[in-house]
């Protein structure tokens, strides 16, 4: 997990995010929302596991309810911030993936059993903190009422930063030539063309695959050759950073030998494709005038005149115009179905959506909606796949937008928006019952249509929304003699996942433990045995050649043994873009590691959680309460001796909500912490924690001064 954040969720009455590093410690006072980040997480990954990777569709049919916790919390209700004198009945929860984040509102449906329903889902760029997509649920029942928005520009632009991309590497890639033929003649040593390859790799997101060519055992008789594709090559040694951006590839059709890649887009060809899109923008309006050439002579001095620039020009701003409009506008759409006939249920929200607006909704938003009654008797929207789109739409524009206000005092509503009605009026009308309507997509340059389709696509639409984090809690462990394969507690998942690894995975996972225990001076090693006529198994550790059954050891160590186990765990995968098995990131997330601890073993944690992240991925999210923690992690990414920097570190330091400090807006409700490279916090810590010894100190110094008198 890269990030998540709240409002009016639990104690967190105003939006709240989190950045999660590789080890995040979220510490402070008791009471003041620490347990409340962790359950909040716990409940949406309860509610979000079963959501279908494919569709958007399922993720915002889910219905959250409480599931863990239970006994605790009553029911899904309990999660709404409570305090203030308008108590809403909804809480707000974002989630970051992929660099986009999804932000989700989830309204409370007061019933006999409480359940949370989403009401809003709204994915903005987290740096820019533009709106990609919008949808908002305005009703359910008897039909399903939503409202939509797609900013069209921001995946235009993404793609226009593709063609820059494209254009850029084409370029550099002279250089890399010229260097690569001073390599072979000897004149350059190779690592300058190992060098510029994870340089170019790395700015444009491709694989760059270094072949020798020829390798004698003399190395200085090597000679290299290199290729650049969008994935790897067998016995290449690749140099590539994976991103959705990139640049444009085509398919190699003549050489059979590479038809499983795409490489590198020639510049004639990308200037065939490509060079109208950038010189005039995303429509293609020659398809508005056919043979009309007086038409389009007017139309284009309108243009000309209104922009004050060259032809071109003007339909670059025109294009950017019309995207500014298309991205800024509502569709309601009230699905024409009823829950009565099921059947009918448009099988994805999205790709009917999108399928209505293959123009970017360009022709429905100038001249309305072409609808039609199909077999049923319902309304719905001319074109192909009938069955998928019934549909009745609303459009509004939302004029407060900076840049809508922009185009109406520049009177674009007044010259522009006008002729293009009423030149697409001209085209798409009814007097041919719809067949031009049907044609709409052609408006785009295809080319560039089918890429932004995709992207969209992509990010809204394909998007794994569900978490798979471990939680280790602080009711832990289980004394127990033994343990059933049956039983589901979560100490006893644990063990028998670890039983469950595989060759070299278990292996490793066993030698991690065995290293950890060691170092905590527990015992050798961890050994797991199976009793087949009762499906129990025993779980003892090696100490002096004694195996000692889990049950028989102090509560520290039994508080402690989780923790190592679940940051033991791991698993592999096969990465495309490295053509090799590669280990699974995992969140391990833990409440009070520190529980029943030694201080020199909590000082112990911060390089068990170093070792765990270096090892296996882990990324680890603790609550606690312990200075030995902290001030250990502070030594270990000040120190020249250890690899951990100080951005692989987050502190969150919580305040109750009725703090003074908070109140009076001296302090955040929640304050970020880091470390610097020295060693040394950013912000002080709440007072009670690093100055409780000190302060305890003084008071007995005085204590003994005052009894001395």
């Amino acid at each position: 997990m890269n990030g998540i954040g709240f409002k009016n969720m639990k104690v967190f009455k105003e939006r709240q995010w989190f950045d999660f590093k590789p080890i995040t410690l979220l510490t402070g006072t008791n009471n003041s929302g620490k347990s409340s980040v962790i359950n909040a997480m716990q409940m949406l990954q309860e509610n979000l596991v079963h959501v279908n990777k494919n569709s958007i569709d399922d993720f915002i049919k889910t219905e959250f309810r409480l599931i863990a916790n239970q006994n605790k919390y009553g029911n899904i209700e309990s999660f709404v911030n409570k305090s203030g004198k308008d108590i809403l009945n909804h809480f707000v929860f974002a989630l970051n993936k992929h660099n986009i984040q999804y932000n989700v509102l989830v309204e409370i449906n007061e019933s006999v059993e409480s359940y949370g329903t989403i009401k809003v889902l709204s994915l903005t760029d987290p740096n820019t903190k533009e709106v990609i997509f919008h949808l908002e649920i305005k009703n359910k029942h008897p039909k399903l009422v939503c409202l939509y928005k797609l900013n069209y520009k921001y995946f235009v632009n993404r793609f226009k930063q593709k063609c820059t991309n494209t254009i850029e590497l084409i370029k550099r890639l002279d250089e890399l030539n010229e260097i690569h033929k001073l390599v072979n003649d000897k004149k350059l040593n190779p690592n300058k063309l190992y060098d510029l390859a994870n340089e170019l790799a790395n700015k444009y997101s491709v694989y760059i695959n270094i072949h020798k060519v020829t390798a004698p055992e003399d190395p200085s008789l090597w000679q290299y050759d290199y290729w650049v594709y969008d994935e790897p090559l067998n016995g290449a040694e690749q140099f590539q950073k994976f991103d959705e951006l990139g640049v444009i590839f085509k398919y190699n059709k003549d050489d059979k030998s590479k038809l499983n890649f795409r490489s590198l887009i020639p510049i004639d060809e990308y200037n065939e494709k490509y060079l109208k899109f950038i010189e005039c923008g995303v429509f293609d309006f020659d398809q508005l005038f056919g043979d009309n050439l007086e038409k389009k002579f007017d139309f284009e001095s309108l243009i000309i005149k209104h922009y004050n620039s060259s032809l071109n020009d003007a339909y670059n701003s025109l294009s950017n115009d019309l995207l500014t409009v298309l991205s800024n506008t509502y569709w309601e759409i009230n699905e024409m179905y009823s829950d009565e006939d099921p059947l009918f249920l448009p099988a994805n929200l999205l790709y009917t959506y999108l399928n209505c607006h293959p123009d970017f909704g360009l022709v429905a938003s100038s001249i309305g909606i072409v609808r039609k009654n199909d077999q049923f008797g319902r309304k719905d929207f001319s074109g192909n796949y009938v069955a998928d789109k019934y549909l009745d739409a609303v459009k509004s524009i939302n004029f407060e937008n900076i840049e809508i206000k922009q185009l109406v005092d520049d009177n674009f509503f007044t010259v522009i928006h006008p002729k293009i009605n009423e030149i697409l009026f001209e085209c798409y009308n009814h007097k041919d019952e719809g067949k031009n309507f049907e044609k709409r997509s052609k408006i785009l340059f295809e080319e560039i249509s089918v890429p932004v389709f995709n992207d969209i696509d992509k990010i809204i639409n394909k998007t794994n929304l569900s978490l798979n984090n471990t939680f280790v809690s602080s009711n832990r462990f289980q004394t127990k003699r033994s343990y059933n394969f049956s039983d589901n507690s979560d100490f006893t998942n644990l063990l028998k996942q670890i039983e469950n690894l595989k060759g070299n995975t278990k292996e490793a996972s066993l030698a991690f433990i065995s290293k950890w225990l060691k170092e905590f001076e527990i015992a050798d090693q961890l050994i797991l045995k199976r009793d087949i006529e009762t499906g129990d198994f025993k779980a003892f550790l090696k100490l002096n050649d004694q195996e000692v059954l889990l049950a028989d050891f102090g509560l520290g160590t039994n508080q402690l043994l989780p923790i190592i186990f679940a940051l033991a765990l791991h698993y592999y995968g096969f990465n495309k873009f490295t053509m090799g098995e590669e280990i699974y990131e995992r969140t391990v997330i833990i409440e009070e590691p520190e529980a029943n601890l030694h201080p020199a073993m909590q000082s112990k944690l911060a390089d068990l959680f170093v070792d765990a992240h270096n090892t296996f991925k882990v990324q680890v999210i603790a609550e606690t309460h312990s200075e030995y923690l902290i001030r250990k992690l502070q030594y270990l990414v000040g120190t020249p001796k250890s690899d951990l920097k100080s951005n692989d570190v987050a502190i969150y330091y919580f305040y109750k909500p009725d703090h003074p400090a908070v109140l009076n807006k001296q302090v955040n409700q929640v304050e970020k912490i880091d470390i610097d490279e020295y060693g040394r916090l950013s912000k002080e810590f709440g007072s009670g924690f690093f100055d409780e010894a000190d302060r305890i100190a003084l008071d007995i110094f005085l204590l003994k001064q005052s009894q001395s008198n």
